[in-house]
């Protein structure tokens, strides 16, 4: 009895907020973007170490949605189907823009064990 008189526990307006959300796991894709029950989020802060992490969307009883990641709350906005699909495309146009390098076919090293058989059957073949 003592000890729980001791401890007093306050909840305040923002812990019964968190407590009383709907809660859903995501996953953040390449572009830093997440879905969420039709709905598109652009993560404002991007950092490689978010990408393909997982990230849950709280959604409290007045309808605001938060992000969180990593003991944190992260800044988005709220994006469309259309503004989404422009960024990637974009994303896909600087892409293409770089030019790729042509793979050369592997050629062992001069002294490498297969080119020194090879020379080694040459000799026994050309005497």
């Amino acid at each position: 009895m003592c000890f729980a008189k001791k401890q007093s526990f306050r909840l305040s307006f923002i812990t019964l907020r968190r407590v009383f959300a709907f809660r859903e796991k995501r996953i953040v894709t390449k572009d830093f973007t997440i879905r969420w029950r039709n709905r598109f989020f652009l993560l404002k802060k991007q950092s490689i170490a978010i990408k393909k992490r997982r990230v849950t969307v709280l959604e409290n009883l007045n309808d605001e949605v938060k992000i969180y990641f990593n003991g944190r709350f992260r800044e988005f906005e709220e994006i469309t189907k259309h503004t989404l699909e422009n960024l990637r495309k974009n994303k896909k146009t600087q892409n293409s823009n770089v030019p790729d390098k042509p793979k050369q076919p592997w050629k062992p090293a001069k002294n490498h064990p297969w080119r020194q058989q090879n020379r080694a059957l040459f000799k026994q073949l050309s005497r």
